[in-house]
């Protein structure tokens, strides 16, 4: 049949009542309860041939005492380890603690008590028994992953687009600058955009040429080219031209890029700026 959930114990029995300890050993003629006889033959003996009859107070310790442990196990007690004890396979004790499971039997009968901890073959932790994951393993693990995930974060800040800009204004048909790469990346687009001033009445073309090096790359350039006319009065106009360029290269983030510009302009014109706007990927 299958057992059923008892009526919970709201206390041992005979709790409060009068009871003795039960000894280990007990003199016969006593007529009192030990673990080892039980109750003595003369408790069986009528008493008018001399028997003794068995004590309210040792029925009250036996029950007292097996009921202590049924209480203590419906509380959800653990028993602690000790050394005094056998303990077969596979006996679960607390020490230090720790849950610990018996993998070969030990105790005063069994070769000599061992002391969970000491000695694997004889006691594991029970995380271990089961093989689940200790505190450690847990923190170790936690933090590999974070130290991971940061790493990869720094990769992708690394490697996502950014953007930079750079105004350059040409004295004597040359001009230069600086950027720093702010990202490991693929290739960069550049964008030239150029405004120039006319103050004579020549119509004509201005160009504008930017090179781009970097340590251990090889340079690249753009051109850009821009039309000159004037209105039918031959007042002086302003003129804005543009380009952009894609280039493949691999550039580490940290990286100086030179920035150099050389125009062509008629005899009166001159380039007010030239604006650069980088965007690496």
């Amino acid at each position: 049949m299958l057992p059923t959930l008892p009526q919970v114990m709201k206390q041992p029995f005979a709790n409060s009542g009068s009871k003795n300890i039960i000894p280990e050993i007990a003199s016969a003629e006593s007529g009192l309860a030990s673990l080892k006889d039980g109750f003595p033959a003369i408790t069986e003996q009528p008493i008018i041939n001399g028997g003794l009859p068995p004590q309210r107070q040792d029925f009250n310790g036996i029950l007292f005492w097996l009921s202590n442990f049924a209480f203590w196990a419906q509380s959800g007690g653990l028993f602690t380890w000790q050394d005094s004890i056998d303990y077969p396979v596979p006996a679960m004790v607390m020490y230090n603690n720790v849950l610990y499971v018996c993998k070969k039997a030990n105790g005063p009968t069994q070769g000599g008590a061992k002391t969970p901890g000491t000695d694997a073959n004889y006691w594991v932790a029970l995380l271990d028994y089961i093989g689940a994951p200790t505190k450690k393993n847990i923190e170790d693990e936690l933090a590999a992953a974070k130290k991971e995930l940061q790493a990869a974060i720094e990769e992708v800040k690394k490697s996502v687009t950014s953007a930079v800009a750079l105004k350059i204004t040409p004295i004597n048909g040359k001009g230069s600058g600086q950027i720093t790469v702010p990202i490991n990346c693929k290739g960069f687009i550049c964008f030239q955009d150029t405004n120039f001033g006319q103050t004579g009445k020549e119509n004509g073309t201005h160009t504008s040429t930017i090179t781009l090096s970097w340590k251990g790359g090889t340079s690249v350039s753009l051109s850009s080219s821009f039309g000159i006319s004037h209105d039918k009065y031959g007042h002086s106009e302003t003129h804005t031209g543009s380009d952009i360029a894609t280039f493949t290269a691999n550039i580490a983030a940290g990286t100086q890029m030179n920035v150099n510009t050389t125009y062509k302009s008629l005899p009166s014109g001159r380039p007010r700026s030239i604006n650069l706007l980088f965007i690496f990927f």
